[in-house]
């Protein structure tokens, strides 16, 4: 959490560079990190909150969170 707002940190080096493009308006590049503030209408609506493990990819050019799944 950042100023209230569901922020998700992803390394660049890790994936996060990926996703820039797909992201501009809601995200931003902040050292290391592309920094993506989830809107509070699609936390709500998806069940995220603060530790909440996600699923993110730029299917189509377009962004998709989406809750993880967990193996045991």
């Amino acid at each position: 959490m950042t100023d209230g707002k569901l922020v998700l940190n992803v390394p660049l080096a890790n994936g996060g560079s990926e996703f820039v493009e797909c992201s501009k308006g809601i995200s931003k590049v902040e050292e290391k990190y592309l920094k993506i503030v989830v809107p509070d209408w699609m936390a709500t609506k998806m069940g995220f909150g603060k530790g909440s493990l996600v699923d993110i990819n730029n299917r189509d050019g377009k962004l998709h969170i989406d809750s993880a799944i967990e193996s045991d």
